[in-house]
């Protein structure tokens, strides 16, 4: 959801995904200007559609286990997919992604160096103070919980941010 604000802050047409009515609302709220089910053989013709047969200029991929080969497919060509989550691994055609000259791009943020971290925390800043960033509050739970909260998060059962209390 912050990546949708963010984008949508700066000026990009973006186009979230969802699984669940309630997942879709929450991206809706966030600013897409279009909301789709996650990848399927509609939401991808419907991609297509929205980007006048180009298909998007930028990926952030959450799954790439899953949805990486379908990503290389549908990137605009020299687009760019960047891979913030993945749950395992999968076995690909590299050509798909030398045919459009698409960058893949993988990032974690405890790989940052210490520059890249605090310029990152001052432009997270920035768009807080801007109003760009309003963080939506799914749970907040006891840090008790925490193993409840990891579990939310695993079985796709979390909306928004959940927060574990130390109080």
């Amino acid at each position: 959801m912050l990546a949708v604000q963010m984008a949508k802050g700066v000026g990009a047409k973006v186009i979230g995904t969802a699984s669940t009515a309630e997942g879709k609302s929450l991206v809706n709220a966030s600013g897409a200007t279009y909301v789709l089910d996650h990848i399927t053989e509609d939401s991808i013709n419907k991609i297509a559609s929205l980007t006048n047969g180009k298909g998007p200029d930028v990926i952030i991929e959450f799954l790439a286990n899953v949805n990486l080969e379908i990503d290389l497919k549908v990137i605009a060509p020299y687009g760019r997919i960047l891979i913030v989550g993945s749950r395992g691994s999968l076995e690909i055609n590299p050509r798909l992604a030398m045919i459009k000259e698409v960058d893949i791009l993988g990032l974690a943020l405890w790989n940052a160096l210490p520059e890249e971290y605090n310029e990152s925390l001052h432009g997270v800043e920035a768009f807080l103070e801007s109003g760009i960033l309003h963080p939506e509050v799914g749970e907040i739970l006891a840090l008790e919980d925490a193993e409840k909260a990891h579990d939310q998060v695993i079985n796709k059962k979390a909306y928004g941010k959940i927060i574990l209390s130390i109080d």
